[in-house]
């Protein structure tokens, strides 16, 4: 079979032995399509290693389930680059009606990872506002999504203007540039915000800070200009903000289904009602995998990057 592995922080594609089951209730799933995340990009510069030492990245996937032959998407910890794969049934997902097989790959870590932060951790409800930070990814732009289909007034920022448009077709009431400082102010001047998503943190994290309203809750769930930042513990103490980290790798399966159950039950509506859809940038073969890692890099891809056996 066909899967991409890391070797000396290199990824190559290779061929190997079909995977072995290890627990006996698994199931081995024929993997029809990935999707890309940063996480993977990490994995393979030696800096994200995955919990159990696999070599093989990919958090999410779409495939048929070879003992049934149904259509399902699956969240996973690593090992989603290869052609096939043993998994427990409990990391499943059914795909949504309306959703083909490719799509469906772009779904797990979004709607998971959206549903967490926004919703569980982040009380998201009717009339909250909500800033969104990296709102052209595929995690950003299903976050914008999600929350005006709960009827929230939504800011996104991106790293350029090239990509103001696409967050606006999203669903993103304003749109702005993180590099200009000017969104704070207009954000404050708006009444600031309840919940900031935030994959940026670094020298951006002060930033989220001072557009939150009191009471406020900052979801920190990746580090992309910087782990390390200067917090202004005055503001988090006066204004009574919560910070709040997570990430769904180190989750364990029951963890993890617990969230896919919630998901499923409370977000399926709004994507069978074609509220939510998996924004999609553009579709790799397997053996392209250096482009679609190449775009990934770029930070110039909209919505989620796909390869496809």
């Amino acid at each position: 079979m066909k899967r991409l592995a890391i070797h000396d922080n290199k990824l190559e594609l290779e061929t190997g032995e079909m995977p072995v089951k290890t627990k006996a209730n698994q199931v081995l799933v024929k993997v029809h399509a990935v999707g890309l995340n940063r996480a993977d990009l990490l994995q393979t510069q030696g800096l994200y290693p995955s919990p159990d030492n696999s070599n093989v990245p990919g958090l999410e996937l779409s495939g048929i389930r070879t003992d049934t032959g149904d259509a399902i998407c699956a969240l996973v910890s690593s090992g989603a680059f290869a052609e096939y794969i043993y998994l427990d049934p409990m990391q499943f997902l059914t795909v949504p009606q309306g959703l083909d097989l490719t799509a469906a790959a772009a779904l797990p870590e979004a709607l998971i990872t959206c549903w967490l932060n926004l919703v569980e951790l982040g009380g998201m409800a009717q009339g909250k506002n909500i800033l969104i930070h990296g709102g052209s990814s595929g995690i950003g732009s299903f976050a914008i999504q999600l929350a005006k289909a709960y009827s929230c007034r939504v800011y996104a920022t991106v790293g350029n203007s090239s990509k103001f448009d696409f967050c606006h077709m999203m669903g993103a009431d304003q749109v702005f540039d993180y590099n200009q400082d000017v969104f704070v102010k207009e954000i404050k001047e708006q009444g600031g915000v309840d919940i900031v998503l935030d994959i940026l943190a670094g020298e951006h994290l002060n930033q989220s800070i001072s557009c939150l309203k009191t009471g406020g809750r900052l979801m920190l769930i990746a580090v992309m200009s910087g782990s390390e930042a200067r917090v202004n513990a005055a503001a988090v103490l006066m204004k009574n903000l919560s910070i709040i980290g997570s990430t769904l790798r180190s989750k364990t399966i029951e963890q993890k289904h617990a969230l896919i159950e919630n998901a499923i039950k409370h977000v399926y509506p709004l994507i069978e009602a074609k509220k939510i859809k998996p924004a999609i940038d553009l579709i790799y073969n397997i053996e392209d995998f250096r482009e679609a890692f190449a775009r990934i890099q770029s930070r110039q891809h909209q919505g989620k990057i796909l390869m496809q056996f």
